[in-house]
């Protein structure tokens, strides 16, 4: 809540002592995530009912008061990057439990989630209605081959956007009018190189995060690290449209490009490797410290 950045290099992976160690580590963070949505959104809320009290606001101020510059140029806040889809799947499962239930009366598009991350005959519903985890099958396989590719699916490519309103999570919603985007670092290279590519399309929506959290980070470095870094590199960046955002209720900070340096990274590892001390070094640039 410090809002330091962060790289806990010693995390115990999930398919070691029973997965505990890495299932509260997920908790912590998928609290701060929510924390961080509904507090912004709480302040969005406050400052917007204020304006439109005062119609005439904006009319005898050039500028917007500070106090009521609480947004960055796109909606998406949190970034979550994981190297497989299995576990983004287990992780969205998890944030949908964790959300206070008055926040999730309606869960949008959850049959699609399922047939792009999981087994569509799997049972998610228990009897009063909650969201329910599924639990892995016995196998002759490994226990750490089981918990990375035993979980429905090993596919490595999946962007998935989420939106909290006031009483559902939506699920697949516009990308600039969700709150957290769950990808992989390939999934994400490929909308980069499509936004190069053509001119109509772009990855604005990642001018804006607040809070990124490379998980699973030893996963990553088995597959290709420099999406990793290109993805952060493309972090912050200044948009090449407004997408409809009002431009006199933006941060100061992005309007003079230094978003870089307010924006919270937490990278989680089971050991440290001199990649993950070259990404925390000179792209982790938060202000409050390290």
């Amino acid at each position: 809540n410090s809002y330091y950045d962060i790289m806990h290099h010693n995390k115990k992976p999930f398919y070691l002592r029973g997965g505990e160690d890495d299932s509260s580590v997920m908790d912590a963070y998928l609290l701060h995530c929510l924390n961080h949505i509904h507090r912004s959104r709480d302040l969005m809320a406050k400052n917007s009912r204020k304006l439109a009290r005062n119609e005439n606001y904006l009319e005898k101020h050039s500028n917007v008061d500070d106090a009521y510059a609480e947004r960055g140029f796109t909606h998406p806040k949190i970034l979550i990057l994981l190297p497989l889809a299995g576990i983004a799947r287990r992780l969205v499962l998890r944030l949908i439990q964790l959300t206070p239930f008055k926040h999730r009366a309606n869960v949008y598009n959850l049959e699609r989630f399922f047939k792009e991350f999981g087994d569509e005959e799997i049972e998610t519903k228990s009897d009063n209605g909650e969201v329910e985890i599924p639990k892995l099958k016995k196998s002759a396989k490994p226990p750490d081959f089981e918990a990375l590719f035993g979980q429905g699916n090993d596919n490595d490519h999946f962007m998935i956007d989420i939106k909290f309103t006031n009483r559902d999570i939506k699920l697949y919603n516009d990308l600039y009018t969700s709150d957290l985007i769950v990808a992989s670092p390939l999934g994400l290279i490929t909308k980069i190189g499509e936004a190069e590519a053509a001119k109509d399309k772009d990855v604005d929506y990642l001018s804006s995060i607040e809070v990124l959290v490379i998980d699973h980070a030893d996963i990553m470095l088995m597959q290709n690290w420099s999406h990793v870094n290109t993805v952060v590199e493309h972090l912050n960046r200044i948009p090449t449209k407004q997408h409809g955002m009002d431009i006199m209720r933006i941060r100061p900070w992005y309007l003079d490009g230094h978003a870089q340096f307010y924006r919270q990274s937490i990278i989680l590892s089971s050991h440290i490797h001199p990649e993950l001390n070259a990404l925390f070094n000179r792209k982790c640039l938060n202000y409050q410290g390290k």
